[in-house]
């Protein structure tokens, strides 16, 4: 018999056997789970997960003694798991599930009686996990403990529970070293231990134990403290294994050459660390990768052409490191491609229109402080989806193009310290979507645009140190910058200097009041001032 509404459940039927409400969005449900469910003795299904159910978990729940499934995830219970479960737990309970409410305290001990269970699930709780909790259960499947606050180091007994298939410690405060011998865990589907602070030397040996894991599909040990190299063995994982993310760590060495083995890899992200040396060529082989996420390291030499070859590519991202040489046109075969960012690098070269040709790119587009040159290409406009275009602190030449017009979706355009010349192209009046516009550091000149004035969204625009001439445009900025860079004041630099100057004889008048309680008082003073100050400074004045 299978319950599906709420106001039946204060007389609910003793011989109900699962009870299931589970709502959407629209309709969840509200106030605590009413005591009368203890009643149901028969019961052996109780989901009440998506809803907004809140109190404490009743503890004549044990009353319930065949209940095998308990999922009450994604609710505001608070309290204790009550001590009365534990004769459920000793009984025929098979999934514990109360992940993502409020609830407090650890894992009970009493849980280690609970040889039935496959799946325990739970959250906002603290303390120590049991160092035997390996042991305790002989057919753990799942073990998912996310975003708690568990602290200590992981129990060194979880190899013994060989039959776990997915298991999450991820986002606690678990220090000290990775158990050893997780290869034993030879079900293993989905690992992950990311934002720890797991450390120590060598740290990343645990890789190679895993490469016993041949079921492994997703491993994740990011935002951690591991230190040392990531071993050759890597290769060895599984070919089965979709995402690596060991991101946001102390990893030194190389990206190992024999990554490219891992054919059906689509997520790989070690972005954040400390690696050096050259991408290998071969990591175009992976021809399933989606994702490949190597920012802020220090990797050196060329972008390989092969990358090319990694045709379902969605997101790029080599930005902040030391890559030098040309940007592939070979990049132009990722079909796929939405985000290309290749910002604060050695970069050189021009910017090939076969990138630029890519339609697919529609989220951002960043070369920014590298040593690109030459003009840009009229493909630019293919990229018609794209919302963020960054290719500021360049050295690209020639005039803006008019197919930039074709970008109808962008937010964001910061084409500032460059070579750019001639005027602000009058096709630009469709870009109305634009919330950012910098153009500044440049050699254009002619009038400032009035349709700019319909750029109703627009929050900053800066147009400073060029040849720009006109009057002051009358509309509402967060940020207005419209300074001439040759030593004379625009229209719109008075305003901007009149403003600050009334601002700072405001703040003057305000601490010169007799009344004490009405007075501005010199932390404020202070504060305002140097807010002041920035905006001299921002604005060139």
């Amino acid at each position: 018999m299978l319950l599906a509404g709420w106001e039946n459940l204060r007389t609910p039927s003793s011989g109900l056997l699962a009870c299931s409400v589970s709502t959407d969005q629209a309709n969840r449900l509200r106030g605590n789970i009413p005591e009368e469910f203890g009643k149901l003795f028969r019961l052996k299904t109780l989901i009440l997960f998506n809803n907004e159910l809140g109190g404490e978990i009743p503890r004549n729940l044990s009353s319930c003694i065949g209940l095998q499934y308990l999922y009450l995830r994604y609710n505001q219970l608070s309290g204790r798991i009550p001590d009365e479960l534990r004769y459920l737990v000793e009984r025929e309970l098979i999934v514990f599930d109360v992940t993502v409410n409020n609830l407090t305290g650890g894992i009970p001990s009493w849980f280690g009686n609970g040889s039935s269970l496959t799946e325990l699930w739970g959250n906002s709780l603290h303390g120590e996990i049991p160092l035997e909790i390996g042991n305790y259960f002989p057919h753990l499947r799942v073990l998912c403990l996310p975003a708690n606050r568990f602290s200590g180091q992981v129990p060194h007994s979880l190899p013994n529970a060989t039959r776990l298939e997915d298991l999450f410690l991820t986002s606690n405060s678990f220090t000290g070293n990775v158990p050893a011998n997780l290869g034993n865990l030879r079900n293993l589907t989905r690992i992950s231990f990311s934002d720890n602070q797991l450390t120590g030397p060598d740290s990343l040996r645990f890789l190679t134990d895993l490469t016993n894991c041949t079921k492994l599909r997703f491993l994740a040990f990011d935002h951690n403290k591991f230190r040392g190299e990531i071993p050759a063995s890597v290769a060895n994982l599984t070919n089965t294994l979709q995402f690596l993310l060991l991101e946001s760590n102390h990893i030194i060495g190389n990206i190992p050459p024999e990554i490219e083995k891992l054919n059906r890899l689509r997520v790989l992200a070690i972005y954040n660390n400390s690696i050096s040396g050259e991408i290998p060529h071969g990591i175009g082989k992976l021809q399933n990768l989606t994702y490949l996420l190597l920012w802020h390291n220090r990797i050196s030499g060329a972008i390989p052409s092969s990358l090319g070859n990694a045709t379902q590519l969605l997101r790029l991202e080599l930005s902040e490191n030391q890559l030098e040489g040309y940007i592939p046109p070979s990049l132009g075969w990722c079909r796929q491609l939405q985000e290309l960012l290749l910002s604060d690098n050695n970069l050189n070269g021009t910017i090939p229109k076969e990138v630029f040709g890519l339609s697919s790119l529609s989220l951002s587009f960043d070369v920014a402080r590298n040593s690109l040159t030459g003009p840009l290409p009229l493909e630019v406009g293919n990229m018609s989806q794209i919302v963020d275009v960054d290719l500021s602190d360049n050295r690209l030449t020639g005039e803006i193009p008019s197919t930039l017009s074709q970008c109808l979706m962008l937010r964001s355009l910061d084409m500032a310290g460059n070579l750019f010349e001639g005027s602000i192209p009058p096709s630009l009046r469709t870009l109305i979507g634009l919330q950012y516009l910098n153009l500044s550091r440049n050699r254009l000149s002619g009038q400032i645009p009035i349709y700019l004035e319909n750029f109703t969204v627009l929050e900053a625009l800066n147009l400073s140190f060029n040849s720009l001439e006109g009057e002051t445009l009358h509309c509402y900025l967060a940020e207005y910058t419209v300074g001439t860079g040759d030593g004379q004041i625009s229209d719109a630099d008075t305003v901007r200097f009149e403003e600050n100057v009334a601002d700072i004889m405001r703040i003057g008048v305000l601490c010169s009041v007799k009344l004490p309680n009405e007075r501005m008082d010199m932390t404020n003073a202070l504060s305002e001032l140097r807010a002041v100050r920035e905006k001299f400074l921002r604005h060139g004045m």
